[in-house]
């Protein structure tokens, strides 16, 4: 999920796109800890309860949203989720 999100989010000649999915595979599968999406997670979630992420920046959105949770994921709780919905739309 994290390496798909850098493919989008990054453009790349063609020619050089296989290498770096290889790359960024190769940092997801061998360097990265639980701890380290953990974090990344956890930064998304501390900004919506900051209120740093406005709604209006999804106000062009026309995608799906999709919160993935867990009953032990340390990153969310209950009182998240109508963070979540006000920021994000309905869940």
């Amino acid at each position: 999920m994290l390496s798909g999100s850098l493919f989008k989010a990054i453009t790349l000649p063609e020619a050089e796109r296989l290498e770096w999915e290889h790359a960024i595979t190769d940092v997801m599968n061998n360097d990265l800890k639980r701890a380290d999406l953990i974090s990344f997670f956890a930064v998304v979630v501390d900004m919506i309860r900051q209120g740093s992420v406005k709604p209006a920046a999804f106000s062009d959105w026309n995608g799906r949203i999709v919160v993935l949770s867990a009953e032990n994921d340390p990153t969310q709780s209950e009182k998240d989720f109508p963070r979540y919905e006000s920021c994000l739309g309905v869940l």
